[in-house]
């Protein structure tokens, strides 16, 4: 029995040794090469970072590009446009907004480089009609009225093209925030103590000191005034048409922050989407503060509005949105895969492409609280 634990042993401590180990690299490190982010929306101006790529060994941070040339070409025509650089953000910010079915071409000079480009188009608004809504009451839960407002939508997709699509929604609404002590509810004082550890790390000793307070004690209620509060919501879609076919849908609940699909099973179509969006009516606590207080937030589901958000995005930056968040969920197993990101740069590597955001604002009515 000896021998074979010690068998296991050895085994476990070469394993061990072996994962400890550095890796050294004896493969080709090439040479660094431009890299150029910019994520267009129509109506907004050109945003634009450059940068050096690295080794993917190398930890240090990247190194940003401050004197590049930019050239801007819209629809075949220079634009004499003015272009300024944030040096605390690393943006090239170009003064130029474009608008849906603008094709665009941009140009980078690098000083000591070659010059790289890309070219895309910006895609035409989504045509939505037949908006639709309706809230219904769901069972309550514990502390909070639970409610779930039902959207449905007509997206009229143009037959003669591939279109690629994101669904989103952003609620807005209103809460007052209220500070009172949690515990008490006459007038006088109380002690309590504060115990520190004051630990020495050279040696195993430690020494414990408490620390007397005296407090006022009162039944205090502070109201803030109320607050603008906005978020992605949550949803869930039920039509397999548009859910993408990569993902596996067990459970007809899945919840999303944003789905992003494309039109290969409804081209041509006046298709109709259902969404369900869960509202809820609740107190949040946050947290505690020395003198035994507690905040809460009471949120006024009866001021929240709903944005609700299609997007068409062109192929490139569909593609790229859809690569890049397959490496995030690649890198959060063990064993991984890697995942080439979807580059579009002539003479580099990144991604310049376009997309147009139709915002729908969809109204609500006050929560029925039971």
């Amino acid at each position: 029995m000896k021998k074979y634990l010690y068998i296991i042993s050895c085994v476990v401590a070469l394993a061990v040794t072996a994962c400890t180990k550095p890796i050294e690299f004896t493969g080709d490190v090439t040479e660094s090469q431009v890299v150029m982010q910019s994520k267009i929306t129509a109506g907004d101006s050109i945003k634009l970072r450059l940068s050096w790529s690295r080794f993917f060994l190398d930890a240090m941070p990247f190194r940003m590009i401050e004197d590049a040339t930019l050239t801007l070409t819209v629809n075949g025509t220079v634009m004499p446009t003015t272009v300024d650089y944030s040096q605390t953000e690393g943006i090239y910010t170009i003064g130029y907004c474009p608008l849906p079915g603008d094709t665009l071409s941009i140009v980078a000079r690098v000083p000591g480089h070659e010059p790289v480009g890309a070219v895309t188009v910006v895609p035409a608004a989504p045509d939505v009609s037949g908006m639709s809504a309706m809230q219904v009451a769901q069972t309550d839960v514990d502390y909070y009225s639970d409610l779930q407002y039902v959207v449905r939508f007509r997206l009229d997709d143009p037959e003669e093209e591939a279109n690629f699509y994101a669904i989103s929604v952003r609620t807005i609404m209103n809460y007052i925030r209220i500070d009172y002590d949690s515990s008490y509810i006459t007038y006088g004082s109380e002690t309590y103590y504060d115990t520190t550890y004051n630990y020495n790390a050279d040696s195993t000793d430690s020494t414990m000191v408490l620390i007397e307070h005296t407090i006022d004690v009162r039944d205090t209620v502070i109201v803030f005034d109320t607050i603008p509060y906005e978020y992605d919501a949550s949803f869930n879609c039920r039509d397999y048409l548009i859910i993408p076919q990569s993902s596996v849908v067990i459970d007809a609940e899945e919840s999303y922050n944003e789905l992003y699909f494309t039109d290969a099973n409804i081209n041509g179509l006046s298709h109709e989407i259902q969404i369900n969006i869960p509202l809820y009516n609740y107190y949040e606590s946050m947290g505690y503060d020395y003198d035994f207080n507690v905040s809460y937030r009471l949120y006024d589901t009866s001021s929240m509005r709903i944005m609700l958000e299609i997007t068409s995005f062109s192929r490139d930056l569909y593609l790229y949105e859809q690569t890049t968040s397959q490496q995030e969920d690649e890198l959060t197993g063990i064993i991984s895969e890697p995942v080439q990101i979807h580059s579009n740069i002539d003479g580099g590597y990144g991604i310049f492409a376009a997309r147009t955001i139709k915002s729908i604002e969809i109204p609500v009515t006050s929560p029925h609280n039971p």
